[in-house]
């Protein structure tokens, strides 16, 4: 081969492998995409959690999510019933888990997803964790969304949003959702009021998640109660 053509090949030769690796890394990358809308988290295939990273509240490490025996019994209830009551014991993982979910139902599109804790601070502080974990995927499974992220709210591109609520006495009127969260339910206030006004429209194909430590100041309450299996859907206790 002339010398001239030598150098011709190398650069061309050079852009080819690219143009090949740039494709084995697009095919990957649309393999691991589909695998993680399909699987929330799984002990045994490729999923969403494998690429969720959480902050450590006391260090602020950034750890990459561990399954932990009791995070994949959580998994499961979140898969199996529309109706999910959990007591987490100051459980590791628990609401780093849930607010990985909440980001996986967004991921589906058109999904409405209200957030409700003890107060607006608290509120934020669980819809605080979706955005780390958010920010902290790859780039290709990142969802666009509309606007600025705000402490209250997040509405993305594919049609799904997250709101955060105080749960109020008047909370659960006007709130609908794909899923909906109540986070630390047995300190709320006025837990049973929001937990009547929301559930029908759960029984129409919504899913409702409370989690909570368990209060030491009230002997009964809607979630102690509903904790214990006293509904027709048998909630579950993640155990430890």
């Amino acid at each position: 081969m002339p010398e001239s053509d030598q150098h011709d090949a190398g650069p061309g030769l050079l852009n080819s492998l690219q143009a090949k690796q740039e494709a084995t890394d697009a095919e990957k990358r649309a393999v691991l995409t589909a695998l993680a809308r399909k699987t929330f988290l799984s002990p045994v295939t490729r999923d969403f959690c494998d690429h969720v990273w959480v902050q450590d509240p006391n260090t602020q490490r950034i750890l990459r999510y561990e399954k932990w025996k009791h995070l994949v019994t959580m998994a499961d209830m979140l898969m199996r019933h529309r109706l999910v009551i959990i007591g987490k014991d100051r459980q590791v993982g628990v609401s780093e888990t849930i607010a990985a979910y909440v980001l996986w139902t967004a991921m589906k599109g058109n999904a409405v997803i209200p957030l409700l804790s003890q107060g607006g601070v608290e509120s934020q502080k669980l819809l605080g964790k979706v955005k780390f974990i958010h920010a902290n995927l790859p780039p290709y499974l990142q969802l666009p969304f509309e606007g600025d992220w705000g402490m209250e709210r997040v509405r993305f591109k594919n049609g799904s949003s997250i709101e955060a609520y105080p749960s109020t006495e008047k909370a659960g009127r006007s709130i609908t959702g794909t899923l909906v969260v109540f986070d630390e339910a047995d300190f709320h206030e006025y837990l049973a009021q929001n937990y009547n006004a929301i559930k029908p429209t759960i029984d129409m194909g919504g899913q409702l998640v409370m989690i909570s430590t368990i209060n030491p100041d009230t002997v009964e309450s809607i979630f102690k109660t509903l904790l214990k299996g006293a509904r027709d859907y048998a909630p579950e206790r993640v155990a430890a």
